[in-house]
């Protein structure tokens, strides 16, 4: 059976960014969340609120595009079966420019995939 663990962290901007993990045996699941919140960066913002997360190991691909740190499962931990080698990295490159140009700067800890959501201290602290 899965477990859950919380970390939490200061960021820049008055922020804490709360990182929740599902647990399964030696490895951690970063799980990402959405909402209609305002104050999540524009990636995270939705029209409900909803976590996802990576439930099982990544196979042996034959090659990874970013490795993952060592016993973290990642939600960008998959296979494009199918798809041409040139057609799947200009997906991921340009996964990369979007996602500046929605937030309207180079991501950071706010928007990183280890932070589950980042809210405003004064929200968090009430």
């Amino acid at each position: 059976m899965a477990e859950f663990e919380l970390e939490t962290w200061s960021a820049p901007s008055d922020y804490i960014c709360v990182g929740l993990r599902v647990v399964s045996g030696s490895e951690r699941s970063w799980v990402t969340g959405f909402g209609n919140f305002d104050f999540l960066p524009k990636t995270r913002q939705a029209p409900f609120t909803e976590i996802i997360f990576r439930s099982k190991p990544r196979p042996d691909y034959d090659s990874v595009m970013k490795e993952a740190p060592a016993g973290v499962l990642h939600l960008a931990d998959m296979d494009m079966k199918g798809m041409r080698e040139n057609k799947f990295k200009a997906l991921w490159f340009g996964s990369f420019d979007k996602t500046e140009a929605v937030l309207g700067h180079k991501p950071d800890i706010l928007s990183a995939a280890k932070t589950t959501f980042a809210f405003p201290k004064a929200l968090w602290l009430k």
